[in-house]
């Protein structure tokens, strides 16, 4: 059996810790073990690992705050449980796995990388600078660096990342989890209190600059003037009327009546299948959004902003924008809102199609299970 060792920063909910989860319960099979450690706590998502069969482990590290206790602790787990392969994810988690795994004995090692930039403006001063220290440490510390995005790779490489240890592995998406439905589109307009034949474009995510949600504001306050039938709605954390910042933007532009916030969501396959529109406004940080992925898995046309890979995603199933344009973001709307609900429905069915054919749960996961067979050869 191979055992693979899994570290992470923490295991909240978030793009890479979903796609975490995803991947150890697809690969869950008794040819190899998977066990996943949370720098931090075990997070809900840990739990839902916990729940799947998967062992998860806590350091209880506080957050920015490494421990050399627990970093000493880690590598007498390591060095008991002699894994095969183990794989990073997030800056904290690289620098801390890999100390840990030179004091264990340096197990074949891989950092993965999620982020597209390393951006000082959307970054915590301590992310900022793990980033910059992980530029040095990649050509001593991991065997191999896997990264989530053309465009990540890219940009750290041009941040002085060892590029030849570099590999792409995109994120994967589980089709009977995200899949059309015709019965969301109803229960999501119903639970908001708004007519069944609103126009309901949303987003899904956390609030955080890198989300860049006052563009999106902004170009819904633009489109609102000529579309009052448009409803907008936002799912994820601090997405909430509680929080003080995005009410005073929303009460700003106008859009308390037609902009709905939801807060934290369990069911987001549910919400964004709901959708007629589902678009991304980040200026800079993202590698790979799942959020646009799970959209197309459920036949939802997209309007994205062009950071990281998300224009790669969507190619010709959706509109791509500039960033930090709230007109050029309120256009792309327009475009796909001046599409009848057949020809919009038509570009539902290709994007769904263009995540089958290239980002499906199981095809990246066998990916994956072909990169550890070459780690353990290393």
């Amino acid at each position: 059996m191979v055992k693979i060792v899994h570290i992470i920063t923490g295991l909240k909910v978030g793009g890479a810790q979903t796609m975490l989860y995803n991947l150890v319960s697809r690969l869950d099979s008794p040819e190899a073990n998977h066990e996943v450690v949370s720098l931090g706590q075990v997070g809900p998502l840990g739990e839902r690992m916990q729940h799947a069969g998967i062992p998860v482990y806590a350091l209880g590290m506080r957050s920015g705050c490494p421990d050399p206790l627990r970093v000493m602790k880690l590598a007498r787990w390591l060095r008991i449980k002699q894994p095969d392969v183990i794989l990073t994810w997030l800056y904290h988690a690289d620098v801390v796995g890999g100390v840990a795994n030179k004091m264990a004995g340096n197990f074949p090692l891989a950092w993965n990388v999620r982020r597209s930039t390393l951006d000082r403006a959307t970054l915590k001063r301590s992310t900022f600078l793990l980033g910059r220290i992980c530029c040095r440490l990649s050509h001593v510390l991991p065997h191999r660096i896997l990264c989530c995005s053309q465009a990540g790779m890219d940009e750290h490489r041009r941040s002085g990342y060892d590029a030849t240890k570099m590999k792409i592995i995109p994120n994967g998406f589980d089709l009977e989890v995200f899949r059309p439905d015709e019965s969301a589109r109803d229960a999501l307009r119903s639970e908001l209190g708004i007519p069944s034949d609103a126009i309901l474009i949303g987003m899904m995510g956390r609030f955080h600059p890198m989300k860049d949600h006052n563009t999106l504001i902004l170009a819904a306050g633009l489109l609102g003037h000529k579309r009052p039938d448009v409803h907008f709605v936002c799912a994820g954390a601090e997405m909430t009327r509680q929080n003080s910042e995005l009410s005073r933007r929303l009460r700003t532009a106008g859009l308390c009546d037609n902009f709905h916030l939801l807060g934290p969501r369990d069911d987001i396959a549910a919400l964004t299948a709901g959708l007629d529109i589902a678009t991304l406004s980040s200026r800079s940080g993202e590698g790979f959004p799942n959020v646009i992925g799970e959209a197309m898995a459920c036949s939802v046309p997209c309007v994205v902003t062009d950071v990281g890979d998300a224009g790669y995603i969507v190619g010709k199933t959706g509109i791509v924008v500039p960033p930090q344009s709230p007109v050029a973001l309120k256009d792309g709307w327009g475009k796909l809102l001046a599409l009848s609900p057949e020809e919009r429905r038509s570009l539902g069915t290709q994007a769904r199609q263009r995540i089958q054919a290239d980002f499906s749960l199981d095809t990246v996961a066998r990916r994956y299970e072909q990169f550890f067979s070459e780690m353990v050869r290393t």
